[in-house]
């Protein structure tokens, strides 16, 4: 088995491109990223009544996370777009070199905030296959 080599989150970043937009880099607190497949149930008379699936459509999701940066308004058109509706590719890095690149759907863009503490931003998405190609880390 190989020595792991494990990846800090501190030093890797996320970036937009919207269709049509420059590449930004969001300053990110924290990022989760999920994939699933739709399945079909194949079970027939010779299964000898175990379930038998094929997968089907590949689906992904995740949520991006940062502080509302006052000097770099990415949720503006001009500042980056990222606003619901947008589609465009995110860059999710998890090495220097190595990252998810998600052509992506904006269902979401929820702000918060408490008086104590700073404005926060998150937004949600949904993997859209035409804005873009999907790409492991290799």
């Amino acid at each position: 088995m190989a020595t792991p080599v494990f990846a800090s989150g501190v030093n890797n970043g996320v970036y937009f491109t919207p269709v049509g937009g420059a590449r930004v880099q969001i300053r990110i607190q924290g990022w989760d990223h999920s994939e699933e497949v739709d399945d079909v149930d194949t079970t027939h008379s010779a299964s000898l009544g175990i379930q038998e699936l094929i997968a089907t459509i590949l689906r992904a999701n995740g949520t991006v996370s940062g502080t509302y940066d006052l000097a770099n308004q990415l949720h503006k058109d001009a500042g980056g777009g990222i606003t619901a509706g947008r589609k465009g590719l995110i860059e999710i890095y998890v090495s220097a070199s190595l990252f998810f690149a998600v052509p992506v759907l904006i269902k979401s863009v929820p702000y918060k905030s408490t008086v104590p503490t700073k404005v926060d931003f998150a937004f949600t998405y949904k993997l859209s296959g035409d804005a873009g190609t999907y790409v492991r880390p290799l």
